[in-house]
């Protein structure tokens, strides 16, 4: 059983006023419930799908990302490339509004030794590796947009993403 020492500290002691106490544990308990921001956002996430293409040839293992701009509300989201396709639905989806987007190839992000494991890997007789690599305009510094629109039936949004190595 809790002494009125230890019940005191929450409200629930002998002193001042019994069912104020209680009015603050049962808040605080619903609180605790409910989870400390709720399931409601304050902003509209959309579902989309799309294609990201180098050169004319599907980009795989990347990742592209929506950093909202402007008035958009929201967290920046990201998500994997494979074989040039990239889907979200719309409890993930990017935020409704204007997005700067970033596309990154994954191996660029390897660190120094797998660089020099890639490299003796690329020197031997056996299987020969390619790395694809985008030049920062396409991440760094993005100059890529997207305008993320609610759709009235839920259905995807379909983004398409032609990419150049050339200049």
């Amino acid at each position: 059983m809790l002494s009125s020492k230890r019940l005191s500290w929450i409200g629930l002691g002998h002193s001042g006023s019994t069912s104020v106490r209680c009015l603050t544990l049962v808040g605080i308990l619903s609180w605790i419930v409910s989870g400390c921001g709720g399931a409601d956002e304050p902003f509209k996430r959309a579902a989309i799908k799309g294609t990201v293409t180098l050169d004319d040839k599907p980009l795989d293992s990347a990742t592209i990302r929506f950093i909202p701009t402007g008035n958009t509300i929201g967290p920046k989201t990201e998500f994997p490339v494979n074989q040039g396709e990239f889907t979200a639905d719309q409890s993930i989806g990017p935020p409704v509004g204007g997005h700067r987007v970033e596309i990154d190839v994954i191996d660029q992000q390897w660190q120094p030794d797998d660089e020099q494991a890639i490299a003796e890997l690329q020197q031997s007789p056996g299987k020969k590796i390619s790395r694809a690599t985008l030049p920062d305009r396409y991440h760094k510094a993005s100059s890529l947009t997207a305008t993320i629109e609610a759709s009235p039936n839920d259905s995807a949004q379909v983004l398409t993403f032609p990419l150049s190595s050339r200049p």
